[in-house]
């Protein structure tokens, strides 16, 4: 008898789900099935890197924008693994993608994986950019900064992700970060980790890593070599840590304008670059909490080895 009771409530209690399900559907048949139970709407799923592969566990990583993780997701199947999926979060806003008179020929290039790539100053001048180089192998000048790397490596501007790649082969526990979805899904196909993430936004684990590069000229993103130099000193771990730099190949300080240009016509979205010497890099060094240490050359490309000055605190804007 008692047995009956319970089924006779439990069938009534089904079929009073079912109806709310219909119901809901008949007023909403566009919308995401979402919950199955509850017909709540799902939140927008993000993809990040999983925390076990970051230092001191990732506890401070945050989410590349939902499209740009698509992007990364869609062209590095077999990294699933290595992914996890955050359902707590709902994506940024996205950004304006290039317009019909600015391309992107640096994405277009490292998705090809070669191709004529220039950085055009807005006074006229052109510097070359090396994408061959970029997406190949690391070269005898690269293994000299490989062989410099201790501990956790941040690759700030990874670009195809090369240096980051070869680190995680060497047994590193190595990150690359870049603004571009394109870089950023070439290193994960490569096998290496990467986010699509500005160095001065947020990012994970500030302060616990080991080494830091900024490798190809990356000493001028932002156009202010000064500010990057005292962002990174809050990136470093306060002891034991350096950060590895490559300068260009004369003594120049300079702030410039610069666009992507493939040599065809196609231009990218003007943005803030610098060009660096040796000289004036450790000037600004100096100034901003590092203490400059070796600096070598291999194959006509110049290097700077930093290491955090004892007694600076470090500031994000100094």
């Amino acid at each position: 008898m008692h047995n009956t009771k319970w089924v006779t409530r439990l069938t009534f209690g089904a079929n009073l789900l079912d109806a709310r399900r219909r119901e809901r559907r008949r007023a909403s048949p566009d919308r995401d099935s979402g919950d199955p139970m509850t017909g709540a709407m799902r939140p927008t799923t993000m993809i990040v890197l999983a925390k076990e592969s970051l230092p001191g566990g990732g506890r401070n990583i945050d989410t590349a924008p939902d499209a740009q993780a698509q992007a990364v997701a869609a062209a590095a199947p077999h990294r699933e693994s290595a992914l996890r999926v955050n359902t707590q979060e709902q994506a940024p806003e996205q950004r304006p993608g290039p317009g019909r008179r600015h391309q992107d020929p640096y994405a277009t290039a490292l998705t090809n994986g070669r191709g004529s790539l220039y950085m055009r100053r807005a006074d006229g001048g052109v510097l070359l950019s090396e994408v061959d180089r970029w997406c190949a192998e690391p070269d005898s000048a690269d293994m000299t900064v490989l062989r410099r790397c201790n501990g956790a490596v941040l690759d700030v501007g990874c670009g195809p992700g090369r240096l980051v790649t070869a680190l995680n082969s060497r047994g590193h526990l190595a990150l690359g970060i870049d603004t571009s979805p394109a870089a950023v899904a070439r290193t994960m196909c490569s096998g290496g980790r990467a986010l699509c993430r500005s160095v001065f936004e947020r990012l994970p684990d500030e302060g616990l890593w080991n080494t830091l590069l900024l490798m190809d000229g990356n000493i001028g993103i932002g156009g202010d070599p000064q500010l990057l130099l005292a962002r990174i000193r809050t990136l470093v771990a306060p002891l034991g840590s350096l950060l590895l730099v490559e300068a260009a190949a004369i003594d120049v300080d300079e702030q410039l304008q610069v666009q992507f240009d493939d040599g065809c016509g196609r231009l990218g979205r003007p943005f803030p670059w610098a060009g660096i010497g040796l000289p004036a890099l450790r000037r600004k060094a100096t100034v901003t909490g590092w203490q400059p240490g070796n600096d070598w050359q291999a194959s006509d490309r110049y290097f700077l080895e930093l290491h955090p000055a004892r007694g600076h605190h470090p500031t994000p804007r100094e």
